[in-house]
């Protein structure tokens, strides 16, 4: 038979671990501030709400543009001493960067011309409607289409033409100013970068 000043003490540890956690936090409980969030300055709030506008009417930038253009905000406020105007701007650039999604990708590919494998005489078309143009290609009879299928990557798809190296892999750099991947071929690509026409 157990002792029952014992058996007393082993049921009673339990309950007054609990007790004294409350009894702790209890005691602490004024000294807990509720921090807000610092809220965005004015000209941060403008920024965002016309990359907000570009997005909605389909003439969007590049979600990069908007973080490049809160970067230099936020350096900014870092000379300026303002502590709660860099922390709301970092954490705009850290939602931003999270958005860098597939939709953003894709829509800051669209009506632009970038370099093939890293050649200024070959060169590629992202249309809207989700078809490639190149003069090479299309001479030889070849239809390819693109499509974004995670936050970096666009798949090439070759639709006609041939029936065999049907896809090439673009990947991205996270500044999506230039992409890497893989030939139709399955040979790596040069860096390649936006043409400004």
């Amino acid at each position: 038979m157990k002792n029952p000043a014992h058996y007393d003490k082993i049921e009673f540890l339990p309950y007054l671990k609990t007790s004294l956690k409350v009894l702790v936090l209890g005691a602490l409980a004024p000294l807990v501030v509720v921090a807000s969030e610092p809220s965005l300055p004015s000209d941060a709030v403008r920024i965002k709400q016309e990359f907000e506008r570009s997005l909605e009417s389909g003439k969007s930038k590049l979600a990069s543009d908007y973080i490049n253009r809160l970067e230099r905000l936020k350096t900014n406020y870092t000379k300026s001493g303002d502590l709660d105007s860099v922390l709301a701007i970092g954490d705009e650039i850290q939602a931003a960067k999270t958005y860098t999604s597939e939709y953003s990708l894709a829509d800051g590919l669209k009506g632009t011309t970038w370099q093939w494998s890293g050649s200024n005489k070959e060169k590629i078309y992202f249309a809207s409607n989700g078809i490639i143009k190149q003069e090479g290609w299309e001479k030889r009879g070849l239809e390819t289409t693109w499509e974004v299928i995670d936050r970096r990557t666009v798949l090439l798809r070759v639709t006609k033409g041939r029936d065999q190296n049907l896809h090439a892999i673009l990947l991205f750099a996270e500044s999506a100013k230039g992409f890497t991947g893989f030939d139709f071929d399955g040979k790596l690509l040069n860096s390649s970068q936006l043409v400004f026409e």
